[in-house]
């Protein structure tokens, strides 16, 4: 039997991978931030494509979190966490989950890079 949350991480990585980027997984963010800076705040279309687009677009950064935080690196170790601890609907897609409290959920912006450099 499969588990919800391997349907969940399942679902989250065809989308993504239809966007060229590739779901990292849900970790443990803290008040410091693990991936600066944040492009835009309060954002009503927060969601994974959108906010790798936005990281990608103005800066070309490697990594992007839900929330718009982006980065060529982690600022700090990194600790995964279970997908349940992810657990916040995307503004601008509520069938996904956008990180939870102190959690981010971490993307590869790699397939945007490639795509871009295609066009």
């Amino acid at each position: 039997m499969v588990s919800t949350t391997s349907l969940v991480v399942l679902a989250i990585a065809m989308q993504c991978a239809a966007a060229g980027i590739v779901y990292l997984g849900c970790y443990v963010d803290i008040g410091d931030r693990i991936l600066l800076p944040w492009i835009e705040r309060d954002d009503p279309l927060n969601s994974p494509e959108h906010c790798s687009k936005k990281c990608y677009d103005q800066g070309g950064y490697r990594y992007s979190g839900t929330q718009c935080f982006c980065g060529d690196a982690f600022r700090f170790n990194l600790e995964k966490r279970p997908e349940s601890e992810c657990n916040f609907p995307c503004r601008g897609d509520s069938r996904i989950m956008c990180g939870g409290i102190w959690r981010i959920s971490v993307y590869s912006n790699w397939g945007i890079a490639l795509a871009s450099s295609l066009n």
